[in-house]
């Protein structure tokens, strides 16, 4: 019940108050940034089991291109994850690199995903203004971020599922 509850606030506050944020010509993703935090505190499958539903839940209202937020997200909260295996997330740095990781890879599987049904964006118009731009945002709100998620992650999710 807590669960859903959280993920509900999370599309809420990213479909509201996040998604009127513009800056350099994009919008924060801040579910990308608790799944890449997810993936840190409690693994790769964690992270990208959680982020396959926040992105599927993201993409719901939308209607078009349905699942590959998810599958974007999973991205981004697995390999976030695989890197706080091989290192201390605790480390600003490392939770950094994560966050900056799990941004490209959510970005690429989306991009890749949206030139298989024929929506294609140029790498050199996508690669500095749109990562770069997310890149930048996804940073400033990781120190925001990566604190509430430990708390939610030790509330809500049972050390199970780390790998």
């Amino acid at each position: 019940m807590g669960g859903g509850l959280v993920v509900l606030v999370l599309i809420a506050l990213q479909m509201g108050a996040f998604g009127r944020l513009r800056l350099l010509g994009v919008y924060p993703e801040v579910l990308v940034v608790v799944a890449c935090c997810v993936g840190l505190h409690r693994g790769p499958v964690a992270g990208a089991v959680f982020g396959f539903i926040l992105g599927f839940l993201m993409d719901v209202p939308g209607g078009h291109l349905v699942g590959l937020s998810g599958l974007g997200y999973a991205a981004a909260g697995l390999f976030a994850g695989l890197l706080g295996l091989r290192a201390f997330p605790e480390r600003w740095s490392v939770t950094a690199s994560a966050v900056a990781l799990g941004t490209v890879a959510s970005q690429a599987v989306y991009a890749a995903g949206a030139s298989a049904f024929g929506f294609s964006l140029p790498f050199w118009e996508a690669g500095p203004r749109i990562i770069g731009a997310l890149l930048v945002y996804h940073l400033l709100l990781t120190p925001l971020v990566y604190p509430l998620t430990r708390q939610l992650a030790d509330w809500l999710m049972p050390r199970g599922l780390e790998a």
